[in-house]
Protein backbone atom coordinates (compact mmCIF):
# COMPACT_ATOMS: atom_id res chain seq x y z
CA UNK A 1 0.00 0.00 0.00
CA UNK A 2 1.44 3.36 -1.01
CA UNK A 3 1.09 6.24 1.41
CA UNK A 4 1.02 9.91 0.56
CA UNK A 5 3.73 12.15 1.92
CA UNK A 6 1.26 13.52 4.48
CA UNK A 7 0.31 10.01 5.64
CA UNK A 8 3.96 9.02 5.95
CA UNK A 9 4.64 12.14 8.00
CA UNK A 10 1.70 11.37 10.29
CA UNK A 11 2.92 7.79 10.73
CA UNK A 12 6.39 9.04 11.74
CA UNK A 13 4.87 11.41 14.31
CA UNK A 14 2.64 8.69 15.76
CA UNK A 15 5.54 6.24 15.95
CA UNK A 16 7.70 8.83 17.74
CA UNK A 17 4.91 9.63 20.19
CA UNK A 18 4.32 5.99 20.97
CA UNK A 19 8.00 5.46 21.73
CA UNK A 20 8.01 8.52 23.99
CA UNK A 21 4.74 7.70 25.73
CA UNK A 22 4.95 3.91 25.91
CA UNK A 23 4.73 3.87 29.72
CA UNK A 24 2.12 6.61 30.05
CA UNK A 25 -1.41 5.23 29.67
CA UNK A 26 -3.10 8.63 29.30
CA UNK A 27 -0.87 9.63 26.43
CA UNK A 28 -1.10 6.23 24.72
CA UNK A 29 -4.86 6.45 24.97
CA UNK A 30 -4.93 10.02 23.66
CA UNK A 31 -2.75 9.16 20.65
CA UNK A 32 -4.97 6.17 19.86
CA UNK A 33 -8.15 8.17 20.30
CA UNK A 34 -7.03 10.62 17.61
CA UNK A 35 -6.88 7.69 15.20
CA UNK A 36 -10.01 5.73 16.08
CA UNK A 37 -12.44 8.67 16.15
CA UNK A 38 -12.25 8.74 12.35
CA UNK A 39 -14.00 6.09 10.30
CA UNK A 40 -11.65 6.83 7.38
CA UNK A 41 -8.25 5.62 8.59
CA UNK A 42 -6.31 2.64 7.28
CA UNK A 43 -6.60 -0.79 8.90
CA UNK A 44 -2.92 -0.56 9.76
CA UNK A 45 -3.49 2.67 11.70
CA UNK A 46 -6.43 1.09 13.53
CA UNK A 47 -4.30 -1.93 14.43
CA UNK A 48 -1.58 0.32 15.84
CA UNK A 49 -4.19 2.23 17.84
CA UNK A 50 -5.65 -1.04 19.11
CA UNK A 51 -2.27 -2.29 20.33
CA UNK A 52 -1.45 1.04 21.98
CA UNK A 53 -4.83 1.21 23.69
CA UNK A 54 -4.48 -2.37 24.93
CA UNK A 55 -1.17 -1.31 26.46
CA UNK A 56 -2.79 1.77 28.04
CA UNK A 57 -5.58 -0.36 29.53
CA UNK A 58 -3.08 -2.91 30.88
CA UNK A 59 -0.99 -0.16 32.49
CA UNK A 60 -4.08 1.49 33.98
CA UNK A 61 -5.39 -1.84 35.33
CA UNK A 62 -2.07 -2.34 37.14
CA UNK A 63 -1.93 1.15 38.62
CA UNK A 64 -5.57 1.73 39.58
CA UNK A 65 -8.00 -0.98 38.45
CA UNK A 66 -11.17 0.80 39.54
CA UNK A 67 -10.34 4.26 38.26
CA UNK A 68 -12.40 6.56 36.09
CA UNK A 69 -9.44 6.68 33.69
CA UNK A 70 -9.73 2.94 33.14
CA UNK A 71 -13.33 3.46 32.02
CA UNK A 72 -12.19 6.15 29.57
CA UNK A 73 -9.37 3.98 28.23
CA UNK A 74 -11.78 1.06 27.84
CA UNK A 75 -14.01 3.36 25.78
CA UNK A 76 -11.13 4.01 23.36
CA UNK A 77 -10.33 0.29 23.30
CA UNK A 78 -13.93 -0.52 22.44
CA UNK A 79 -13.87 1.94 19.54
CA UNK A 80 -10.57 0.44 18.35
CA UNK A 81 -12.08 -3.06 18.46
CA UNK A 82 -15.00 -1.83 16.38
CA UNK A 83 -12.67 -0.23 13.84
CA UNK A 84 -10.77 -3.51 13.30
CA UNK A 85 -14.01 -5.50 13.00
CA UNK A 86 -13.94 -7.24 16.38
CA UNK A 87 -17.56 -6.49 17.19
CA UNK A 88 -18.04 -8.92 20.11
CA UNK A 89 -14.96 -7.50 21.83
CA UNK A 90 -16.22 -3.98 21.14
CA UNK A 91 -19.55 -4.72 22.83
CA UNK A 92 -17.96 -6.41 25.87
CA UNK A 93 -15.36 -3.65 26.26
CA UNK A 94 -17.99 -0.90 26.11
CA UNK A 95 -20.03 -2.72 28.76
CA UNK A 96 -16.93 -2.89 30.97
CA UNK A 97 -16.25 0.81 30.32
CA UNK A 98 -19.78 1.67 31.48
CA UNK A 99 -19.23 -0.38 34.64
CA UNK A 100 -15.98 1.44 35.47
CA UNK A 101 -17.31 4.96 34.93
CA UNK A 102 -18.89 6.86 37.81
CA UNK A 103 -22.68 6.85 37.99
CA UNK A 104 -22.76 10.51 36.89
CA UNK A 105 -20.53 9.90 33.88
CA UNK A 106 -22.20 9.12 30.60
CA UNK A 107 -20.26 8.27 27.48
CA UNK A 108 -22.76 8.29 24.60
CA UNK A 109 -20.07 6.75 22.43
CA UNK A 110 -20.22 3.57 24.54
CA UNK A 111 -23.88 3.11 23.62
CA UNK A 112 -23.37 4.23 20.02
CA UNK A 113 -20.56 1.77 19.37
CA UNK A 114 -22.41 -1.02 21.17
CA UNK A 115 -25.38 -0.28 18.90
CA UNK A 116 -23.20 -0.51 15.81
CA UNK A 117 -21.55 -3.70 17.11
CA UNK A 118 -24.93 -5.30 17.75
CA UNK A 119 -26.01 -4.32 14.23
CA UNK A 120 -22.89 -5.89 12.74
CA UNK A 121 -23.54 -9.03 14.84
CA UNK A 122 -27.08 -9.27 13.48
CA UNK A 123 -29.11 -8.08 16.48
CA UNK A 124 -30.97 -5.18 14.89
CA UNK A 125 -33.48 -4.92 17.75
CA UNK A 126 -30.81 -4.44 20.44
CA UNK A 127 -28.89 -2.08 18.15
CA UNK A 128 -31.95 0.11 17.61
CA UNK A 129 -32.80 0.13 21.34
CA UNK A 130 -29.30 1.39 22.21
CA UNK A 131 -29.40 3.97 19.44
CA UNK A 132 -32.82 5.21 20.60
CA UNK A 133 -31.48 5.46 24.18
CA UNK A 134 -28.73 7.83 23.03
CA UNK A 135 -31.16 9.97 21.03
CA UNK A 136 -33.58 10.16 23.97
CA UNK A 137 -30.83 11.20 26.41
CA UNK A 138 -29.62 13.80 23.90
CA UNK A 139 -32.95 15.60 24.39
CA UNK A 140 -31.90 16.59 27.92
CA UNK A 141 -28.12 16.25 27.64
CA UNK A 142 -26.92 17.49 24.24
CA UNK A 143 -24.11 15.57 22.52
CA UNK A 144 -20.68 16.97 21.74
CA UNK A 145 -19.58 17.18 18.11
CA UNK A 146 -17.57 13.95 18.31
CA UNK A 147 -20.59 12.00 19.57
CA UNK A 148 -22.81 13.59 16.91
CA UNK A 149 -20.32 12.31 14.32
CA UNK A 150 -20.51 8.82 15.85
CA UNK A 151 -24.31 9.04 15.83
CA UNK A 152 -24.27 9.91 12.12
CA UNK A 153 -22.01 6.92 11.50
CA UNK A 154 -24.42 4.73 13.48
CA UNK A 155 -27.36 5.99 11.41
CA UNK A 156 -25.62 4.64 8.30
CA UNK A 157 -24.76 1.32 9.93
CA UNK A 158 -28.28 0.84 11.31
CA UNK A 159 -30.00 2.18 8.18
CA UNK A 160 -31.81 4.98 10.01
CA UNK A 161 -32.98 7.91 7.92
CA UNK A 162 -33.71 10.96 10.05
CA UNK A 163 -32.58 11.90 13.55
CA UNK A 164 -31.85 15.37 14.84
CA UNK A 165 -29.88 16.00 18.01
CA UNK A 166 -28.60 19.10 19.74
CA UNK A 167 -24.91 19.87 20.28
CA UNK A 168 -23.40 20.82 23.63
Amino acid sequence: MAFTESEQSLRRVITALVKTWSAKPDRLNEASLHIVVSENRSNEEYEVALQNTKQAVDLERKSSPSSYKLGAHLNTLGVAYYRVGEFKKCRKTMEESNAKLDADDYYPSNQIFMAMAYAKLGDAEKAKALFDEVVKRAETSPLNSEDVGFLKEAKKVLGIEEVNVELK
